[in-house]
């Protein structure tokens, strides 16, 4: 397992520091190199909370090398976002971590916390101990992480950020146990503790070698397929071709098939890119190791995600919708919510899936009800606990926020590394062979003089993917589903409850035109929603990279209705705020 350098910046979003912003760009930027070539992981927090700091200090506990606090901070506290964390509580759980080696606060006055980091056992601090110049302390610690990445030991890095301080203004530097007491305290002042109760570690330096290497003789898609054809195999299709002992090398064109078919649409769709043959003599291409492949990894990844992100936010919504007044939303639970609603196009790229995750799981069992997708509860499981799963997660996030900064020489690597990462996950996520994505096109009552009770007659289209792989159903029931829907069903399962709505996070466009092309479906996920104009942004989900459309484009306004094409989802997107956000207001 790569070490982890764990990132906290402590910066406001309603009063963000332009010094704080550029350190955390500069840091990432310098780190990336290495992290690319799995050196380790770097895991940047910018607006860092105390209950983020708390949370990836529990999960990254066995791996942790270094941690960094950059941001306001006293002598006992630090101060995360809107928040006052005791020094003694995140040094105790930066005691728990056995493997860290240092801890550095580029803060202000952080002086008084270095002896309860002794007392906790951390081998080396590195501190400030009176006000310090914001933009001082950024080319400090950007300085800093220069030399490590260099190649410096933390000791050398450490007089290399002083150099750069002292170079912009008159500083104290202690490089001893402790501050000296009765030190000037309007002085700006540096300090490197070697914890006098462990051995010297201020040789450490920043590994230089990966990890697990990856062999270069793989085959690329080999071990996808294989993973997803061993995760898949409830699918009743799927299950078929393992009892008759079908094997890839054999029968690869029809397995390939079944498995596209068996994956819900949008997560299909991009498994199918990868696994697309390139034209012969082809230099680049999804199934060549280059950075096209990459790219098309981290989108698969992403898909998958955002796939289960909003399938528990629908679930959230449809616990408020089933009993209002027993449902609530913790204020937490709440405040975290409407930051992700409101995270951009560029924002977004670097959005912690699992901290969202956690939100979310915590907001569903809080509510205590069973959820849609039972699996949830097992998959909660081992995407905290799998320590294999967890480090799947952690570098394909971080390819994700980094792949174009790799260079060629890495690049076989990366996507031998990328594809054993996304495998691990999938093999969790083979439960996804058990429902299937549907639109609800149509809806008709069939209620006759003989007949006591009136049935619903619903146009189903259940996507198997983007292109060419659908079926149209008739869904005769005594009770509706939901009109121009996006529905996630149960295969297998009672016809009459087995579904769950995903819009309006997951919308199909066809459904919004008068006359839709039954044949294709043009999904798009939820993007973001504008603050100031509310205006909300969806992404295509065959290229979720590309250009945004905003539901409420002046393109999309219908004059003769006077009303929008994406009317329907604009409300429904409403409904849901209103419900959610209001049980979370009454709770507080």
């Amino acid at each position: 397992m790569e070490p982890v350098l764990f990132l906290a910046f402590a910066n406001s979003r309603e009063n963000p520091l332009e010094t704080l912003e550029e350190e955390y760009s500069s840091i990432n930027k310098i780190l990336a190199p290495r992290v690319l070539r799995q050196h380790f992981l770097a895991w940047p927090l910018s607006h860092a909370t105390l209950d983020d700091i708390s949370y990836y200090l529990s999960l990254f506990r066995e791996r942790l090398s270094l941690f960094l606090f950059s941001g306001h901070a006293g002598r006992d506290v630090l101060l995360a976002e809107q928040q006052a964390a005791r020094a003694e509580g995140i040094s105790h759980l930066l005691g728990q971590c056995p493997r860290l080696k240092a801890v550095i606060l580029n803060g202000c006055s952080t002086a008084g916390q270095v002896r309860a980091l002794h007392q906790a056992g951390i081998p080396l601090v590195i501190a400030t101990s009176a006000p310090v110049n914001d933009e001082t302390a950024a080319k400090f610690s950007i300085r800093l992480f220069e030399a490590l990445e260099a190649g410096d030991n933390i000791g050398q890095a450490f007089e290399q950020g002083i150099g750069e301080a002292l170079a912009r203004t008159d500083i104290k530097v202690y490089r001893s146990a402790e501050f000296e007491e009765g030190s000037d305290a309007g002085a700006p002042t540096w300090g490197i503790f070697p914890n006098p109760e462990k051995p010297d570690v201020s040789d450490w330096k920043l590994p230089v070698e990966a990890v697990k290497p990856a062999g270069y003789d793989f085959e690329e898609n080999e071990l996808l397929l294989e993973t997803l054809y061993e995760a898949l195999a409830t699918n009743p299709k799927i299950a078929e071709l393992r009892e008759a002992e079908a094997l890839l090398e054999e029968r690869k064109e029809e397995i390939v098939a079944a498995l596209l078919k068996s994956l819900p649409a949008p997560i299909s769709d991009h498994i199918r890119k990868l696994v697309m043959p390139s034209a012969p003599g082809a230099l680049t291409g999804w199934d060549i190791a280059g950075p096209m492949r990459l790219e098309q990894i981290s989108q698969a990844f992403q898909v998958a995600m955002d796939f289960l992100l909003f399938t528990m936010l629908s679930q959230l919504w449809e616990y408020a919708l089933d009993d209002e007044s027993h449902f609530n939303l913790l204020p937490e639970h709440a405040e975290g919510l409407r930051h992700f609603l409101t995270l951009d196009k560029e924002s977004r790229a670097h959005l912690d899936h699992f901290a969202l995750f956690r939100i979310l799981w915590d907001a569903l069992e809080h509510n205590g009800k069973e959820p849609f997708v039972r699996e949830f509860r097992q998959l909660r499981n081992q995407f905290l606990e799998n320590e294999e799963v967890k480090s799947a997660c952690f570098f394909l996030e971080n390819v994700r926020r980094l792949f174009e900064t790799a260079g060629s020489m890495e690049m076989k690597e990366l996507c031998f590394r990328a594809e054993e990462s996304l495998s691990c996950i999938f093999a969790q996520l083979g439960f996804m062979g058990r429902y299937t994505l549907a639109t609800v096109r149509n809806i008709d009552v069939q209620k006759y003089r003989h007949t006591a009770q009136a049935m619903f007659e619903h146009l189903v289209v259940k996507w198997h993917g983007t292109l060419g792989y659908y079926d149209k159903e008739h869904r005769r029931q005594p009770s509706f589903m939901d009109n121009r829907s996006v529905i996630l069903l149960r295969n297998g399962g009672s016809k009459e409850s087995a579904f769950l709505n995903l819009s309006p996070f997951v919308i199909d466009e066809n459904t919004f035109e008068p006359v839709p092309d039954m044949s294709i479906s043009k999904l798009y996920f939820f993007g973001w929603q504008d603050p100031k104009s509310g205006h909300l942004w969806y992404r295509y989900v065959s290229k979720p990279n590309k250009e945004l459309i905003c539901l409420q484009d002046p393109k999309f306004y219908n004059r003769k209705h006077k009303v929008f094409k994406f009317e329907l989802a604009i409300q429904q997107f409403k409904a849901f705020q209103d419900s959610i956000f209001h049980t979370a207001s009454t709770a507080s």
